[in-house]
């Protein structure tokens, strides 16, 4: 690895650092969670923020 390369590897550490308290110190709008029956299926979800929606299914426990 050459030394320009370490040196930028390195900055890029020190800025998360610095990064990071400014990151935890934002309002983070809290989740709205509910359920829903659909046919004979208990849907849970939940909202974050705006935009988009995003459905992600998971399939839990399937062998």
């Amino acid at each position: 690895m050459s030394v320009p390369q370490s040196i930028r590897d390195d900055l890029g550490m020190v800025r998360t650092f610095v990064d990071y308290p400014g990151w935890l110190a934002r309002v983070h709008p809290r989740a709205s969670k509910q359920r829903v029956n659909v046919d004979d299926i208990n849907v849970f979800f939940r909202r974050f923020g705006s935009g988009d929606p995003v459905l992600l299914l998971h399939g839990g426990f399937m062998f």
